[in-house]
C-alpha cells in the first residue's frame, strides 16, 4: 500500500476544494473504514480527424496492489 498512501499523500496536499483534495480525502475514509480501494488504467487513444476527434478503443486493466514478497 506504499504506492495508495504516496498517491493519496500528492493529491490531499493540493489546496483544499480542489477535486484532487476531495479524492484524497475520499481514499483516506474508505481506506479508514475499511472499504476495498480499487485502482484502473485506463487508455483512451483519441484520433483526431477533420470532423472532430474520435475514440476507437478504450483499454483498462486493474493494478495489483497487493505488496510483492
Amino acid at each position: 500500500m506504499e504506492y495508495a498512501e504516496a498517491i493519496t499523500k500528492s493529491m490531499g496536499e493540493k489546496s483544499e476544494g480542489t477535486t484532487d483534495a476531495l479524492a484524497a480525502e475520499t481514499l483516506l475514509e474508505a481506506r479508514i473504514m475499511g472499504n476495498k480501494v480499487q485502482y484502473l488504467h485506463v487508455e483512451t487513444p483519441i484520433t483526431k480527424t477533420k470532423a472532430g476527434s474520435t475514440v476507437s478503443v478504450v483499454k483498462i486493466s486493474e493494478f495489483d496492489m497487493k505488496p510483492k514478497n
